[in-house]
Parts: structure tokens; sequence; C-alpha cells
């Protein structure tokens, strides 16, 4: 096969999830031998958020691209574009990161790709001026790592698909295997493990507690295969795991609400079925007694009202809990995971509704 082909089958072969596309003047930014730092940068990003989420993420290949400026670059993410910018290669850029500085550094001033911050490309030599002006200096290709660390980390869902849940599932059978033969295909299919696990990602809940995801998952699949009903079950376990790790005896006065999983699961396909409220009446007049019941315990025992649901359902039934106008809180189950100080007192249940 001559040269030509061996281009197209490369160009046809399964594309990478994660790709980042420099244009020409960025190549020494990838290139070692040119003191470039921008690969050594991407692989302690990757090894930072295979950690920080629970799974390995494949490689992230870096490619110069004659489509794009010689000093932009792109993210692409499945070969879709999630994100571009541009940088200079041989300069640094200053940002006004604490607000407008009343000492401006002189040259071109740019929008940082990144966060948006007013910025400055500063040259080298430049830099302790800057940094005692307040700016935050940092080298053109933290830039790019940083705007993919932040692309990553928004779209860790849809990062993982069925040959991670495997190497997940095969990395805990070498130590459980019992558990995960009850799990798959016993209980549940990989299909069906996996959505669970792209509903906590996309909700930034850390997959790295796969021991107690997958106990949860094979006691609640019993009960129903729904995979948002299974989620909503494993995020209640994990707060709870937190719960037992971290909390301290002179902490246990933070005590929190949550849904039941079959409540908290039909809520959440109200929520996304857009129909007004009044076409679920039984269920949303079940869930405001059950809300105004604990909420009335919990200010008798002089406790704040804190009420705790995955984040797909959190803006929406913040707009309900608003409407009753009681002194209570909606919070998501990721802005809890990690802290140390609280314990489930409630479980708000519907008795009698029929599971959807």
């Amino acid at each position: 096969m001559d040269e030509i082909g061996k281009k197209i089958l490369e160009e046809l072969e399964i594309k990478e999830y994660v790709r980042v596309e420099i244009g020409s003047d960025l190549i020494r930014l990838a290139d070692p031998d040119q003191g470039g730092g921008l690969m050594k940068r991407i692989g302690e990003l990757r090894r930072k958020l295979s950690l920080e989420f629970g799974f390995l993420i494949r490689p992230v290949r870096v490619v110069d691209h004659l489509g794009i400026g010689p000093n932009e670059y792109a993210i692409h993410l499945h070969d879709n574009i999630e994100a571009r910018g541009a940088v200079d290669p041989l300069r640094l850029i200053a940002m006004e990161w604490g607000g407008k500085n009343a000492n401006r550094l002189p040259g071109a001033h740019v929008k940082e790709p990144v966060y948006g911050w007013d910025s400055v490309w500063i040259e080298p030599a430049e830099r302790d001026q800057a940094k005692k002006l307040g700016y935050l200096v940092v080298e053109p290709d933290a830039v790019i790592s940083t705007h993919l660390m932040q692309v990553l980390r928004a779209q860790a869902y849809r990062l993982i698909g069925y040959e991670e849940t495997y190497q997940i599932l095969w990395s805990l059978w070498k130590t459980h295997p019992r558990l995960v033969d009850a799990l798959v295909p016993e209980s549940l299919t990989l299909v069906q493990v996996r959505d669970v696990l792209c509903t906590l990602l996309q909700e930034q809940i850390s997959i790295r507690p796969i021991l107690t995801i997958a106990e949860t998952l094979v006691a609640y699949a019993q009960t129903s295969q729904d995979t948002q009903y299974l989620a909503a079950a494993v995020r209640k376990a994990l707060l709870l795991r937190v719960s037992l790790h971290e909390l301290e005896p002179e902490e246990k006065h933070r005590k929190l609400m949550v849904l039941d999983e079959k409540l908290e699961t039909m809520l959440l396909l109200v929520a996304k079925s857009g129909l007004p409220e009044s076409d679920n009446r039984e269920l949303i007049t079940g869930f405001i007694e059950a809300f105004l019941a604990a909420v009335s315990r919990m200010q008798q025992k002089g406790l704040p009202c804190l009420l705790v649901v995955g984040l797909e359902l959190k803006d929406w039934l913040t707009k309900l809990v608003e409407k009753l106008k009681q002194d209570a809180q909606v919070l998501s189950y990721d802005t809890l995971l990690g802290t140390q100080g609280f314990e489930i007192a409630e479980t708000l249940r519907v008795e009698g509704m029929e599971y959807l």
C-alpha cells in the first residue's frame, strides 16, 4: 500500500476521545527539545483527573493543524470542538485576576481564553514587574492545559465509555469477584452500569468509591433497574459514606433532609417532562406534605432545613420550595461530597405512590 493509502486508513480509524489541535507557531510548545512543556503538563493533568474522576482517561493527542491560525488551538472531544483560544508562544500572559489594575502594563490587551480575564502578553523579562503590580503571570502552555482541564472536568461523563466501565469492573473483580459477578450480569447490564456512572460524573460526583457504588447497585437493582433511581441510591450511599468516615462527634449538629429514591426519581421525571405542576398534582401535593412535615420537625429541634437532591433536580425543586416560603435551602450532593460535619436526619417519602 502506498503512503497516501496508509494516510487515508489512519484518518478512517476510530478517533481518539480527546484531541488538541495547535497552529504552526505553537508546535514549539509541544516539543520538549525546544523547551516546550505542554506534553508534560497534559500528562500530569491526565493523571490528576484520572485520580479525581475515578477512571483512567485515555491519552490526549496533540497534533498540528494547518486549518487554524498559527497562534490558535482547538480542543476536540469526540471530534467536536469544545473550546478554542489563542496564545503567544514567545510571551507570558499577565492576568488581572483580582479586578481592574490601576497600574496597567503596556502592550496589547486581550481576554484570557479560559476565564475571560483582562490580560496582556508580556516579555519574559517583565515577569517580576507584572507580579509586583498584582498580575497573575503564567506560561502559554499553561493556558492551553488549563483550558483542557476545564473542558475535561465539565465533560467527564462523556469520557467514560464501555471500555472504561469494563476496566473499572475488571479492577474491582480482582479484589471483589463475587460482588462484580452479582452486579454484572446478574443484576444489571454493562450498559446500565455505565449509564449510572455517567449520571454521577455529570453531577460532578467522583466514581472513585467504586466499591460503595457497586454494593449499592447490587442492593437496589432488586427493586428497580431504572438508572435514575439507581443513581439516586448511589448518591445517598456516597453521602453516608463521607459522613461515617469524616464526621467528628462534636460536629453531629448539622443534619440534612434527603428524598427517598423512589420519590426523587418520580420528581425528576416530572421536572424533565416540562409539564405544569397541575398535571402531577397528586405527586406534588404528596411531596409538599412530606416536606412541610419534615421542615416542622427540623425547626422544632432548632436545626437548619437543608434538603439535598441530585444536581439535575436541584433547580426545578428550588423553584418549587421557594413557592412554599419556608426557611429552607435546596442543595445538590456534589456540594457536600468531601466535606465534613453532617448526617441524614429526615428521608422524605410519599406513601402509596405508584412507581413510574
